[in-house]
């Protein structure tokens, strides 16, 4: 929420915003173009100025930005500037686009937006219009405080718990998705139009094996959590830099040889790198992805390499048990997960070290490919 300095008090909806006009207590609801429209204006850009804007980056004709200044004329409504709040002395921003939105990160200290900047600098965003949430990072005092959405969340001794802090925050504006069937707790990785979920709880191995896979030439679906439509059951873009615990750097070294030049960071009193996935794993904002199989690897260093398939059920409960979400239990959800789960193929994966892990992943990825071809 945030009052103009005028009569009108703005309120985020996803990527859209709600206008409460406080004089006649009328609200006016702006869709995703609308707002961006309104926000610019408010910023001091012209109406002609955004007609142009608007054919050069989408070809969209200026009768939409003329009707709306109408409209808001004969409301008595005028896009205006916010007032200066706590949250507004950043002065140093990035838009980063994840899962189904875009999102602002700004600061008042370029050093520590630099520091969270590397790593999510794979997933800026040039483009302009509206943004689905904003995270502020600034120093306060002897510490450092961070906004959502400008209201505070908490306040931090070191810049290293906020920026791991934030990096999660990221993730959950991004995640955001209405309606969605579930969120698992694993990676997952796609090769010529074939996807498999790598899920299990921390210590697995999963995200050390995502890692060598997006190093060798898959993409990076997602990492840490995967985010599942409801409507399709396709899988939501959300590509953050991976985490790769201290015991992880030298088995990746070969493939990451530039990791040793990554800051360290303490996340839940382990030593952690954000490896940033290389330009050419990264998806396209608006990629999504089918499942065809979900893998459930096991790190067993005196065990032969072997995959082993799993039944429905039992890939319910293994996924139950990483902690994967599920907002509620109602019959129809669960009927819904138990539908999406049937369409899936489920395996355990059981490897000795990392180059038979990737060699049982990338035997999945071949055998789908040749029935989807």
């Amino acid at each position: 929420m945030s009052a103009d300095s005028g009569e009108n008090i703005t309120f985020p909806l996803g990527q859209g915003l709600a206008v409460l006009q406080e004089k006649s207590g009328k609200i006016y609801v702006l869709n995703p173009l609308a707002r961006w429209i309104w926000e610019s204006s408010a910023s001091g850009i012209d109406q002609e100025e955004l007609k142009a804007i608007l054919w050069e980056e989408i070809r969209h004709e200026g009768q939409t930005v003329a009707e709306l200044f109408s409209s808001w004329a004969k409301a008595d409504l005028t896009p205006s500037l916010p007032e200066k709040t706590e949250t507004d002395r950043a002065q140093h921003r990035h838009i980063y686009w994840l899962g189904d939105g875009r999102i602002e990160v700004n600061s008042d200290d370029q050093e520590l937006l630099q520091r969270f900047h590397t790593c999510a600098c794979h997933l800026e965003d040039h483009l302009s219009g509206p943004v689905a949430g904003t995270l502020t990072l600034c120093r306060d005092g002897n510490g450092y405080s961070l906004y959502k959405n400008k209201k505070k969340l908490d306040f931090f001794t070191s810049a290293n718990n906020l920026i791991v802090q934030a990096i999660w925050e990221m993730i959950e504006i991004g995640c955001r998705i209405p309606g969605r069937l579930m969120t698992i707790h694993g990676g997952a990785v796609a090769k010529e139009g074939v996807c498999c979920i790598l899920a299990g709880p921390g210590g697995s191995g999963k995200t050390t094996l995502t890692a060598a896979l997006v190093a060798s030439g898959c993409t990076l679906v997602a990492d840490d959590v995967i985010p599942v439509g409801s409507r399709n059951g396709c899988l939501e873009s959300v590509p953050m830099s991976m985490c790769i615990k201290e015991g992880s750097w030298a088995v990746l070294q070969d493939l990451y040889p530039e990791a040793d030049g990554y800051p360290v960071f303490n996340r839940f009193g382990k030593a952690v790198r954000f490896y940033p996935p290389p330009r050419a794993a990264v998806p396209g904002p608006t990629d999504r992805y089918r499942a065809n199989a979900v893998l459930f690897p096991g790190y067993s260093p005196d065990s032969r390499p072997q995959i082993v398939p799993m039944p429905p059920y039992q890939v319910l409960a293994e996924l139950i048990q990483a902690n994967s979400v599920v907002d509620s239990w109602t019959p129809e959800r669960l009927d819904g997960v138990s539908a999406w789960i049937s369409g899936l193929n489920g395996y355990r994966l059981i490897y000795p070290d990392l180059v038979s892990g990737m060699n049982l992943v990338e035997q999945v990825l071949r055998d789908y490919g040749q029935q989807v071809r």
